[in-house]
């Protein structure tokens, strides 16, 4: 892990995200105390407690690009994982055991899985996405069965627990035994939380009971509101910060279309020998409007920018490079086996 202060995180991110400033900072900032927390390896009686923060709002507005941005910058392990396909024992579905697999088979070098040896893995980031859907409405009394035992199960994962994990080896030998301690991951949940706008709406002006953009604590008047989002008040004991990811504006989604990162710029600078890909400003602004209107926020900008992309593609002419312009033979189709035929 490459220890960065928070600022230099930050500015890190900027280059990749747009808008979100409050969650950026708070991203940021966990992040260094993670990595410092994680350096410092320390003893039972100086530790200090976990940060779980928890960042909501709509989808595509980059909860998930930005986690996963900063992890592959400063070099942490990460996984992302959708809450709801977690279940207790005794549910249909994966469990928590499936999930650290999951994150040592993606993470672990192969001398980590030479030598079976997942200390430092210890130390990553899992992003629990979806949260909000094992979260459903009324005070305790009124979850679901099923989303309860999920709870109970996050709440132990988040606190520390020693999973013991059956791992397959990388040299096709018997599978082995493996434990892996959750305490010192770092957890990030994500979700759209939507009756929480409803919250800020009704207390915008009470500023000492509530909270906003850029005051992120966790509330009494907050936690009520968690439960009534469906959320235990065990587990929002755990949370340490909230905060809110704004809706992409028209402006900002332009700003991700012309990101040089972004796939409009990819495409033109991957193309530039044969042909001159630009978009008008009509063509820019048009681009983000239809990604506002689909509600799924930057999602859509890929697809969307493609498409127009494909568009010029197809009307390339290669007839000034001569040997890249070949004409396709006229080969008999091959021929389909008849069981595949009959499929």
């Amino acid at each position: 892990m490459k220890l960065k202060s928070p600022k230099v995180i930050k500015e890190y991110l900027d280059k990749y995200v747009v808008s979100q400033e409050a969650a950026k900072k708070i991203l940021s900032t966990t992040v260094f105390a993670h990595t410092v927390k994680s350096l410092a390896h320390q003893s039972e009686d100086k530790k200090i407690p976990k940060s779980v923060p928890l960042i909501y709002g709509p989808t595509g507005c980059g909860k998930t690009y930005m986690i996963k941005t900063l992890c592959a910058g400063i070099g942490l392990p990460y996984i992302n994982i959708s809450a709801k396909d977690i279940t207790a024992e005794g549910w249909k579905g994966d469990s928590v055991r499936t999930v650290l697999k999951n994150y040592i088979y993606k993470s672990a070098t192969p001398e980590m899985m030479e030598s079976k040896n997942f200390t430092d893995l210890q130390y990553g980031v899992i992003h629990i996405d979806e949260f909000d859907k094992i979260c459903q409405g009324g005070d305790d009394d009124q979850i679901s069965q099923h989303n309860k035992q999920q709870q109970e199960l996050w709440l132990n994962f988040i606190e520390g627990f020693e999973y013991e994990l059956n791992l397959n080896s990388p040299f096709g030998t018997v599978p082995y035994l493996s434990r892996f301690d959750t305490s010192n991951l770092l957890i990030v949940l994500t979700g759209s939380f939507a009756h929480l706008d409803k919250y800020l709406e009704e207390n915008k002006d009470k500023r000492t009971i509530g909270f906003s953009s850029e005051d992120s604590n966790v509330s009494p008047v907050l936690q009520d509101q968690l439960v009534e989002c469906g959320m235990s008040r065990e587990l929002i004991g755990r949370v340490s910060t909230v905060t809110r990811v704004n809706e992409l504006t028209d402006k900002d989604l332009r700003s991700i279309i012309e990101n040089s990162h972004g796939t409009y710029l990819v495409y033109k600078q991957l193309f530039d020998s044969i042909i001159d890909i630009k978009f008008s400003n009509k063509k820019l602004n048009k681009i983000a409007k239809q990604a506002k209107d689909t509600n799924t926020g930057a999602r859509a900008i890929h697809a969307l920018v493609e498409k127009e992309i494909y568009e010029l593609l197809y009307d390339v002419d290669l007839s000034f490079i001569p040997e890249l312009e070949e004409e396709i033979e006229n080969n008999e189709p091959v021929k389909e086996d008849e069981d595949e035929a009959v499929e």
